[in-house]
């Protein structure tokens, strides 16, 4: 009987401590587990696509949501009108927390769109979410020149055009870059970019030289026909042969202050914006198009860089702007003024000649003379130091044979 119960007994004990154990053991694995949490950025319902359009599909996988990082790939779903069965389903990499896909969107309106994101981390723990509803639009019959979308081709849409080449923003629902229906609308010469010769085509469509869109025959070739020169106010561009659409950026610009570019072509349609200008013609032009006053911000050499596009055609190029002749003698610049305590004189000779230039003090005696000597035409700079003057106010007078002027130049010390 004693022998039986200390079996009972050692019996229990081992079943206690094997229990024990598998508790311990349970206990060693348990997991405190949590729902991963997923975030839908876009779409976030409301939006309108059309067909072809690029959504950019973005979530958010929030960090430390999971109980570890997800390991097997996340799926993106998307669903139309609540079928059960997702009419795209994507897997992703899971790596980041950030995703985005840029899904195409199809050719299948709907006015109840959703996408769906799974996870699943290490653990088996599984997230979903779903983004709001959205909508893909009836496709928009491409009717080629009809920017605006108004049902007609005319001059306006080659003004869109134009402006949009410049960097202007003339459409403020459909804001730069245009959604696809209205670039493809715009490239009338179906070379998958927007230029001014796609307006001239368009315009000539308008006129009636064309009479029919898209064009199959455009007056693209290799050969860059803008040359460029200068005179003492202004730089020129010009053509020898006819320019139906330009569009020119300034890239670049050297010692130079530059004015609006002035429109010298007739029967143009033109737009300009900071130092982008475009321009479409139906007929063509040629010879002196536009020109842009300019001045030297100080003597010496000047240039400016220019991307020219004209009819379909693109190139840099660059431009030194040549010294001319001056036309007038004259006592071009005094800087700086005021100065302490030199400063730079600049003058100018149309022709050779004797040249006086003196200094003199607000009670009109002479402080200096700075030149007296012959000169042959051209322009010229010289330097005036006044160490030895108090400060003041100054007179640089300036002569030649025929002519005088005077400028006032202020000593502040």
């Amino acid at each position: 009987m004693k022998t039986r119960l200390v079996l009972i007994l050692l019996a229990t004990v081992f079943f206690s401590l094997q229990a024990e154990m598998v508790i311990a053991e349970s206990d060693y694995f348990t997991v405190d587990s949590k729902l991963p949490e997923i975030t839908i950025i876009t779409p976030n319902g409301g939006e309108v696509y059309s067909p072809d359009d690029i959504a950019e599909i973005s979530f958010e996988i929030v960090e430390d949501s999971f109980a570890a990082a997800p390991v097997e790939p996340v799926t993106l779903q998307v669903y139309f009108d609540e079928v059960q069965n997702p009419a795209y389903d994507v897997t992703m990499p899971a790596a980041e927390t950030l995703y985005s896909y840029d899904w195409t969107v199809p050719n299948q309106p709907s006015e109840n769109v959703f996408t769906k994101v799974i996870a699943t981390d290490y653990y088996g723990n599984s997230a979903e979410s779903e983004s709001g509803v959205f909508e893909i639009s009836e496709p928009i019959a491409l009717v080629y020149g009809d920017v605006d979308d108004n049902g007609e081709v005319e001059a306006y849409d080659v003004s869109l055009i134009l402006m949009y080449v410049v960097d202007l923003d003339p459409i403020p629902e459909d804001p730069v870059p245009w959604e696809n229906w209205r670039f493809l609308r715009a490239d009338v010469d179906l070379d998958n970019e927007i230029h001014a010769v796609d307006g001239s085509y368009i315009l000539q469509y308008v006129v009636e030289i064309r009479d029919s869109l898209p064009v199959y025959d455009p007056y693209r070739s290799a050969q860059n026909n803008i040359s460029i020169y200068n005179d003492d106010q202004h730089i020129y561009l010009s053509s020898n042969a006819l320019i139906y659409g330009i569009n020119i950026s300034i890239s670049n610009k050297s010692n130079l202050e530059l004015d609006q570019m002035e429109m010298l072509a007739p029967d143009c349609l033109h737009q300009q914006n900071g130092d982008n200008f475009s321009l479409a013609s139906a007929y063509g032009v040629n010879g002196n198009i536009l020109r842009i006053p300019y001045q030297r911000r100080l003597p010496g050499e000047s240039a400016l860089s220019l991307i020219v596009n004209s009819n379909g055609c693109s190139q840099n190029i660059s431009y030194t702007v040549s010294e001319t002749a001056p036309r007038v003698n004259k006592l071009s610049a005094i800087y700086p003024n005021p100065f302490n305590p030199n400063t730079t004189i600049d003058y100018e000779l149309a022709e050779s000649g004797q040249v006086n230039i003196e200094v003199y003090n607000i009670k009109g005696q002479k402080v200096a003379v700075l030149i007296d000597e012959h000169k042959d035409a051209g322009r010229y700079s010289l330097t005036w130091n006044a160490d030895n003057c108090n400060s003041g106010i100054f007179f640089i007078s300036f002569a030649t044979d025929n002519f005088t002027q005077v400028k006032k130049a202020i000593l502040l010390k």
